[in-house]
Order: structure tokens, then C-alpha cells, then sequence
């Protein structure tokens, strides 16, 4: 069947979302009923649309969401990359330009 993700959602039209709210990973809700054997990927699932996707015959997929930051984590990772012998601040310098490079690349390829 059919593959529904937050893309699709967004090239359907389905959704008209812009700003922070872009930022936010796809919950899917139990309002409603499914009539089709749909594979439907989301970060997260209440349980009464769990239960009507699998009674529907379809497939239910989590995806893999941005990790939430905390200052516990960063406060983990920077600790982690001084007992490296790394530069926190020049690490995330080279991290950040590469990523550029990398935008600046595919952008002069076409493929954003």
C-alpha cells in the first residue's frame, strides 16, 4: 500500500504548517477511521490510533526524531570531548562548516 509520511502530508497539502511548528515531529492522532492497508511513519502514536491501524490491516512505523537538547546532555558531550583533548567551540566550528559545504554542494548540483 500507500507509504504516509510527514512529507507526503506536506506535498499533499494536508497540512499547512510554517514557522517553529515546522520544527515538530508528526503525531498521529486516533480521530477518525482508516478505510485502506496504509503504512503510516510517524515520531509518535496515541494508543487509539495504534489500535485503529492495526485493525485496519495497516502498518504502524516510528521514525527517528531529533533528539530533544538538554543542558544536562550538552553539559555531557562537551565533558565527553575535553577529556578528548577537543575544542568544544573549533568542534563545532568544523561541524557547522561542513555542513555548509556539504548545503552548498547539493544546492550547486540541483538537488535542493
Amino acid at each position: 500500500g500507500e507509504t504516509v509520511n510527514l512529507e507526503a502530508v506536506k506535498a499533499k497539502g494536508l497540512l499547512n504548517i510554517s514557522g517553529r511548528d515546522s520544527q515538530l515531529p508528526l503525531k498521529v492522532l486516533g480521530a477518525g477511521e482508516l478505510g485502506k492497508a496504509l503504512t503510516i511513519e510517524a515520531a509518535k502514536f496515541s494508543s487509539t490510533a495504534s489500535e485503529k491501524i492495526t485493525s485496519a490491516g495497516a502498518t504502524a512505523s516510528m521514525v527517528a526524531q531529533r533528539k530533544k537538547w538538554t543542558r544536562k546532555a550538552h553539559e555531557k558531550t562537551v565533558r565527553e570531548m575535553v577529556a578528548k583533548g577537543l575544542d568544544y567551540k573549533k568542534e563545532i566550528a568544523k561541524q557547522k562548516a561542513a555542513r555548509a559545504a556539504a548545503k552548498a554542494k547539493a544546492a550547486a548540483a540541483g538537488t535542493v
